[in-house]
């Protein structure tokens, strides 16, 4: 092992001798395959010739590696084309199978499976959950009636990246019988699906995150319509959908966010479920927001047949010829549109019921021009210097295999850390100046820290470039996972995809940031804590898409949201479900916006169960969503509660708060004329105590052209940022796929110590 330590030592430093440029970063890059990997062919025997069948080696390996027990978590595919004549399976038979596994190939366009069986059989039945799908093409080849079909378990917090979706009626069918939320698409490819690139199919499919995908002449390209659920959609493309980009049938909360459609008959089809009456009134509170819709071959290209509230914002839209732009008209004609902000060819909406419109610009087809579009590219494999630690190492072990990449600045050394529980008696450091890779095989059942006597597991002293991968750091209760120090220099930042934070105080906590920016994709969390630098601080901590949950080991007085001292939190396409009553009780100071969400805490019959005293306590005293002299704004928009009432606590007088198209089946206290701040409510509505939908609430406050402005601009300014290259003098940490737990989870601070 030494050895090979030293040969890597010895080659990085020629090569920098050698006036070799050091190595720039990719927005997504590869590494592997590792020592700790099992490969398809030299283990299990497939050839992957595109002759052989290679359906009964790829079963071997994947009923191998199923297994809780197994040495290896990560099954690698060489390039090569995989015949396969009948339907693969990761099938799920005791719990904890096959937790955490990884599937991935070498490069998705040269790692083909390809389907040679009877037609109107799936590809690959897969049950794995806490896993990753990546860098494969499934190929139908016409016959094929789905490629991954997921289930039939509960599985959550899955991934599936930079793959190809071929020639099939379905490229993903996500739900069978239990459901699969949490999940994030990144990347993917999808040709020539005849029904769906991808399927939503349950009730308790939600919180699908997809971004930076490619879906080209598909019936739809995303829907729940063959089932329910919900999903987010960011950045994508969409070419030639025969009967719509995205469509759903099933209502919730949906965000459809910086997309571009071109030539396909319809961006939006929101169905009626097909068991509604008339007379039924439910909505979904879909987002459409900065999409580019260019030449819809349908007069009417956004359709909605519920009854809202959605919204509209900051879109552009070129249609050819007469015709509606937006028909909003459920039976039952109580409907709920917002429009704001869009730049379109015609600006005709027809809607039953309440419309709010500003900002809205009607201009000549020639104004808006055609783009050139192509997928994005697929996750760089990237050749790197990899220093591997032994399974199990110690901490003195790990902290000498950082120390030496530390001393290779400039080839951004991997540090490999394969299937394996590391036990830390003392904190591992990573100091300034690193560019380091600290990498597992995955952060669940796979590459494990734990605590081991450490009073933080992992610090990080910017400024810095390290990139921490695919692993879990658990600290328990008492102790903090990662700390990052020192990491407020002008334009730093903290990046997060896939980024899982969980304390027994707050999950994930940053403090006295003045500069730098903390961006978080697909993010679970069980609370967060935003600590301002006093009056007037800039840079907001932004979350885009997730889901959060408290549970009764939580500290008492703790929050799912905390603001202080100036505190600046963005969250957007957030789902909320667990024990803790108390989601936010704001009595400090800063700015906060959630857009686009469910909160559902537990009853009281729950918590009387469970034991929980504190949490009956606070029904008694505290609203779930309680305002208590905060200073600042507060926009609550498309956000839904079930069991979650909201208070307004007067005098209130420096508090800003905004609800636009909120949906509760709750009371709403907003403090009357007691209140000497400035409270809004728009577009409210509230479950009927019959089971048929909503009725509309009456406004209350006045909104003024200036004030709406006012408060969506979080909404219209915070948005997810490339990964640009930053300066070797300023921190850029970044996170894929961790899993942090402890006291705090993550803490990011802008001081050292």
């Amino acid at each position: 092992m030494m050895k090979h330590l030293l040969l890597v030592v010895t080659f990085v430093a020629l090569v920098l001798s050698a006036g070799m440029k050091p190595v720039e970063v990719a927005a997504a890059e590869f590494f592997g395959p590792f020592p700790s990997w099992a490969n398809v062919k030299t283990e299990f025997g497939a050839v992957g010739d595109g002759q052989a069948d290679d359906t009964a080696a790829i079963q071997r390996a994947l009923d191998s590696m199923r297994m809780l027990a197994s040495p290896k978590k990560v099954l690698y595919f060489p390039a090569g084309t995989y015949r396969i004549t009948s339907t693969i399976e990761l099938i799920r038979i005791s719990h904890n199978e096959p937790l955490g596994m990884s599937i991935t190939g070498e490069d998705p366009e040269t790692t083909i499976i390809k389907w040679d069986g009877p037609a109107g059989e799936s590809m690959f039945l897969y049950d794995a959950w806490y896993a990753s799908l990546s860098r494969l093409t499934f190929d139908g080849a016409g016959k094929a009636k789905t490629a991954i079909q997921h289930g039939p378990a509960f599985a959550t917090a899955n991934e599936c990246t930079d793959c190809i979706f071929k020639d099939v009626q379905f490229g993903i069918e996500a739900g069978l019988r239990d459901g699969i939320a949490e999940t994030a698409v990144l990347r993917c490819r999808f040709y020539r699906c005849t029904q769906a690139g991808i399927s939503i199919q349950n009730f308790n499919t939600l919180d699908w995150y997809l971004w930076n995908c490619w879906f080209e002449d598909c019936r739809v390209g995303i829907t729940n319509e063959f089932g329910a659920g919900n999903f987010h959609v960011y950045q994508s493309t969409f070419l030639r959908s025969t009967d719509a980009d995205l469509s759903i049938r099933h209502t919730g909360y949906f965000s459809f966010v910086d997309n571009v459609s071109i030539g396909s008959r319809r961006f939006f089809h929101a169905k009626r479920a097909l068991n509604w009456q008339d007379n039924e009134t439910w909505g979904s509170q879909a987002t459409l927001q900065g999409n580019l819709v260019l030449d819809p071959r349908d007069r009417v290209p956004i359709v909605i047949e519920n009854n809202g509230p959605n919204m509209l914002i900051d879109n552009t839209i070129r249609t050819r010829g007469s015709g509606l732009l937006v028909r909003n008209t459920p039976p039952s004609g109580i409907a709920d549109l917002i429009a704001v902000g869009n730049r379109w060819t015609n600006g005709a909406l027809q809607v039953q019921g309440r419309l709010t419109e500003l900002d809205n610009t009607v201009v000549e087809a020639g104004a808006i021009k055609d783009v050139e579009v192509e997928p994005t590219p697929f996750a760089a494999k990237v050749e790197l210097p990899v220093i591997e630690v032994p399974a199990g190492a110690d901490a003195a072990t790990i902290q000498a295999a950082i120390d030496q990449a530390v001393a290779m600045k400039g080839q951004r050394p991997v540090v490999h850390l394969p299937k394996g529980n590391y036990p830390l008696n003392e904190t591992l450091v990573i100091p300034p100046g690193s560019d380091l890779l600290l990498l597992g095989d995955g952060p669940e059942n796979a590459t494990m820290l734990t605590a081991a006597g450490a009073d933080v597991l992992l610090r990080i002293v910017g400024p810095t470039h390290a990139t921490i991968r695919s692993c879990l750091i658990g600290s328990g209760t008492e102790a903090v996972g990662i700390v990052v120090e020192d990491a407020d220099q002008p334009g730093a930042r903290i990046y997060g995809e896939q980024l899982n934070t969980t304390g027994h105080e707050y999950g994930l906590v940053t403090e006295g940031l003045e500069n730098a920016t903390v961006e978080l994709r697909d993010h679970g969390h069980n609370g967060m804590q935003v600590i301002g630098a006093g009056p007037g601080t800039k840079p907001w901590v932004a979350l885009f898409a997730g889901a959060s949950s408290r549970t009764s080991n939580q500290q008492a007085g703790v929050h799912l949201y905390d603001l202080q001292d100036g505190g600046r939190l963005f969250v957007r396409d957030i789902w909320y479900e667990g024990e803790s009553w108390s989601l936010m009780n704001l009595t400090g100071s800063g700015e906060f916006a959630y857009h686009c969400g469910f909160v559902a805490p537990a009853d009281p019959n729950h918590l009387r169960d469970q034991g929980l005293e504190w949490e009956k306590d606070l029904r008694d005293t505290v609203a779930a969503l309680q305002f208590d002299g905060f200073r600042g704004k507060v926009a609550y928009t498309l956000v839904s509660t079930n069991g979650a009432d909201l208070r307004v606590v007067p005098p209130s007088p420096d508090l800003q708060l905004y609800l636009l198209g909120f949906v509760t089946n709750r009371d709403i206290d907003l403090g009357g004329a007691a209140v000497q701040g400035q409270v809004v409510a728009e577009h409210v509505k509230v479950f009927r105590q019959e089971p048929t939908g909503y009725d509309s609430v009456d406004n209350v406050g006045q909104a003024t052209p200036a004030f709406i402005r006012e408060m969506l601009e979080p909404l219209r300014t915070v948005k997810p940022q490339p990964l640009t290259k930053l300066s070797d003098s300023v921190t850029d940490v970044r996170f894929y796929r961790v899993w942090a737990n402890g006291r705090n989870g993550v803490r990011i601070q802008a001081g050292v110590g």
